[in-house]
């Protein structure tokens, strides 16, 4: 399938489940959920832990669940389906791990591999921070990088590492701190590379128009943070004819989405979202209140009685006594409501994978419009690194 076709299959998909992904399930309450998705989540009650982090890790179809959702899940596993680029992982030097997250191990391991097949002899690392990518890009190689980035801080703390661990790579790595825009001067050429890891909200849109505006050397680009991107999406004029609007929420959802979970992930998930759901529908019942923005609660906070949550981040409910507040939440009928939220936010959680793939495509259209040959790739291992989707050219 081409990347146009495959493009507009996503569009009039999303289109079609607009209601499900646009909002979290919370906003929804108390009015009555459309009945197709309320039927799909029936599907999930009843499921284990476990269970329910093989439904969002595996998105298998399963004899348990009705002909419906299981249209859906294949259908979905359809659109996100992407050739994955196959490239070992390089052996890094000791001074290269220093301090590194395995997911970051991951990354660089697989980058550096990618870096020293090809015949690149310039990188500019755009939005490179402390300069990690840059560092193994030259590393036992007689190249060049540029490590370009707003923040100072980052920089300098990228020098201290240079001269502390790396010393072999001062004299190819520097630092400069710009702000990336299109016009970015920078000399790139045939044997260069312009690269950003997780390029985060619109600084990936930055950096591609930066590529397009020179239309030299190669590009590597992994997005992240799309809850950042605001209104800069829709690049690609076939996405300008009939714009899908993204919701804040719906952007979100593509942030977070394709997360591989376990069971222990589920079950402290499943702690926060009961009490979160909790204290909605009590809320609602008690003081005729909508939804509620909280902010982030601590772990131990969901250890304690839901009292004690609801005395601590509701304030007005301290009027209510602790009986009252536990027997609303122990009950049969408001247990029964949340667990109905909660198998609600499993499903919409499937489509957020389909939202980062419309973000991407229209990225990857947005490019071949100027006839640059872009192309989409799985690079990263999805258990270690979700957001693993590169946009190419070489």
């Amino acid at each position: 399938m081409s990347y146009l076709d495959h493009f507009q299959k996503i569009k009039t998909f999303l289109n079609k489940h607009q209601y499900i992904y646009e909002v979290e399930v919370l906003k929804r309450y108390p009015k009555e959920i459309e009945a197709y998705y309320l039927q799909l989540s029936k599907n999930l009650k009843g499921l284990s832990d476990k269970e329910f982090a093989q439904f969002e890790s595996m998105m298998s179809p399963s004899e348990k669940y009705s002909s419906d959702l299981n249209e859906l899940i294949i259908e979905i596993k359809d659109l996100i389906d992407l050739e994955v680029l196959d490239i070992v992982e390089a052996k890094l030097d000791q001074n290269l791990k220093r301090k590194l997250n395995p997911k970051k191990l991951h990354e660089l391991a697989t980058l550096k591999t990618y870096f020293d097949q090809s015949s690149y002899e310039t990188l500019y690392d755009i939005g490179g921070g402390i300069g990690h990518l840059s560092n193994i890009f030259v590393h036992s190689k007689a190249k060049r990088a540029y490590c370009i980035d707003m923040s100072k801080e980052f920089q300098e703390a990228g020098k201290r590492k240079l001269a502390r661990w790396l010393k072999e790579n001062i004299d190819k790595v520097s630092f400069i701190n710009k702000e990336i825009k299109a016009d970015l001067d920078i000399d790139l050429t045939d044997s260069s590379i312009l690269a950003g890891l997780h390029s985060c909200g619109s600084l990936s849109n930055d950096l591609i128009d930066c590529y397009k505006f020179n239309k030299k050397g190669g590009l590597l680009n992994f997005g992240c943070c799309y809850h950042k991107l605001k209104n800069h999406y829709n690049l690609s004029k076939i996405a300008q004819e009939d714009p899908l609007v993204l919701t804040n929420n719906a952007l979100h959802l593509a942030t977070r989405s394709f997360a591989y979970t376990n069971e222990s992930d589920v079950i402290a998930r499943r702690k926060v979202k009961f009490y979160r759901y909790g204290l909605h529908h009590l809320g609602m019942k008690y003081f005729d209140d909508g939804f509620l923005t909280l902010g982030n609660g601590k772990g131990s906070d969901y250890d304690g009685s839901f009292s004690d949550y609801i005395y601590k981040y509701y304030p007005k409910a301290q009027d209510l006594s602790v009986k009252e507040i536990e027997d609303f939440y122990k009950s049969c009928e408001i247990q029964e409501k949340i667990n109905e939220n909660y198998c609600l936010d499993f499903i919409r959680g499937l489509f957020g994978r389909v939202i980062e793939m419309y973000l991407l495509l229209d990225r990857v259209l947005y490019l071949r419009e100027d006839e640059i040959d872009a192309k989409m790739y799985q690079v990263f291992d999805r258990k270690l690194s979700p957001r693993n989707i590169a946009i190419i050219v070489d």
